[in-house]
């Protein structure tokens, strides 16, 4: 059997915006980021997964990403966020108002990744 070289699929890791050891925060990882806000609070949920160059998690990962919050959200449960075999999760919850919101993750040695909110009243 004879070893044919390939290109690899270059918009696959533009959309994953990784490169080495890079935190990759994928279109997947948030559930919704259109939040509502009325006579109780809204919840997202933010997955973090920890990849190589190649977009393959690092399943021996065991570090932290500090989680960073503008506008009028605030995340339930502690920061940083420990990740467990290069994955972890986060959740977002609204504080009564409406806006724009985001939340910044970023861990060391990594490039930032920032996620966007728009909270609107029901």
């Amino acid at each position: 059997m004879r070893y044919t070289p390939r290109t690899i699929d270059e918009t696959r890791y533009d959309r994953l915006r990784c490169t080495e050891n890079e935190l990759c925060i994928n279109s997947g990882s948030v559930d919704h980021t259109e939040l509502l806000e009325g006579s109780t609070y809204d919840v997202a949920a933010v997955r973090v997964r920890m990849t190589d160059q190649n977009g393959n998690t690092l399943p021996y990962f065991f570090g932290s990403v500090n989680v960073m919050v503008s506008g009028d959200i605030e995340p339930i449960g502690e920061s940083p966020v420990m990740l467990r075999g290069g994955m972890g999760g986060l959740y977002i919850r609204t504080k009564g108002s409406v806006g724009r919101a985001s939340v910044t993750l970023s861990a060391e040695g990594c490039e930032s990744v920032t996620l966007g909110f728009n909270i609107s009243a029901i």
